[in-house]
Order: structure tokens, then C-alpha cells, then sequence
């Protein structure tokens, strides 16, 4: 992976109403249910086919792995690229909730990574950090403890 910031950092939670991707998951999963026929619906395992449907017509909550972060050096030591590995639909990331949070995260995915680029000054980053995060939790999953940043910043400033 490329080490420059200038990557693909953008407003997060911005592209699409999830509000409208829930709509359209629901209006496919009806059309996937009528298109059973009366045949398959007598005969199917209905647990395994409601199980196969949900499993592919449902989003998976984000769930960020703050204990998981680790940190790095980035544009020649005057930034800090912090990886936030997180579970869930890598596209909700794109997508902003029904109601609005105010200002949105900055930052990028990459392999199932939420990725952050902060001031390499430690004390400016942990003030950044702190602004994400208070962002991340507004409009994403939360949950992330100050020591974890503290973590993130021993893996790479021994």
C-alpha cells in the first residue's frame, strides 16, 4: 500500500442515504421472495431459504475494532496513518444515516480498515484523534478509549 496521505482521504458517511439503500435491499428481497414459485415454497427448507435470503439482503452493522488499531509513519514522518480494522458492511462507510451529526470524519477504507491520517506531533494527534473520534462515534459505531490511540502510537514511536 501506497505510504502518502494524499490517498483517498474524503468526507466519510457521505454518499448515500442509507434510508434509500434500505429501501432498495428491501424492494430485492421482495422481488427475490415473489420470484419463488409455489413449488420451492412447499418443499424448501424454510429456515435455510429465510437464512439464505436474510444473509443476502441484510447490511452488517459497523463494528470498529478500536483495540485492534495500529499506527505508522506516513509522508516521510510528518503524518501518522492509524488502521482501525472494523467487522461489518464496508459500505456503510459511504452511506450517512437518517439523521445528520454534524460535521463528517475525514479518512478512507482500505482492506477492511478504516484508515486516519493525523498530525505526527503527538499532542496535536491526540487532539485530532479525540475530534475524530468524537465524529466517528456520532455518526458511525463508537466504543474507542483514549489508551488505544496510546497503543497505536507504541507500536510505532517505541
Amino acid at each position: 500500500m501506497d505510504n502518502r496521505s494524499a490517498t483517498p482521504a474524503h468526507p466519510l458517511f457521505a454518499a448515500k442515504a442509507i434510508a434509500d439503500a434500505y429501501t432498495s435491499l428491501r424492494a430485492k428481497a421482495v422481488a427475490a421472495i415473489d420470484a419463488l414459485t409455489s413449488e420451492v415454497l412447499a418443499t424448501a427448507d424454510l429456515p435455510q431459504l429465510r437464512q439464505r435470503l436474510v444473509g443476502a439482503y441484510r447490511f452488517d452493522a459497523l463494528r470498529l475494532a478500536w483495540d485492534g488499531c495500529a499506527a505508522s509513519e506516513a509522508d516521510e514522518g510528518s503524518s501518522l496513518r492509524v488502521l482501525v480494522p472494523f467487522t461489518g458492511a464496508e459500505g456503510l462507510f459511504d452511506m450517512w444515516p437518517t439523521r445528520d451529526a454534524g460535521k463528517r470524519p475525514v479518512g478512507w477504507v482500505s482492506e477492511h480498515r478504516l484508515v486516519i491520517v493525523l498530525s505526527a506531533d503527538r499532542d496535536q494527534a491526540h487532539y485530532d484523534f479525540d475530534r475524530r473520534l468524537g465524529q466517528l462515534v456520532r455518526w458511525g459505531d463508537g466504543r474507542p478509549r483514549r489508551r488505544n490511540l496510546d497503543r497505536c502510537f507504541s507500536l510505532s514511536h517505541p
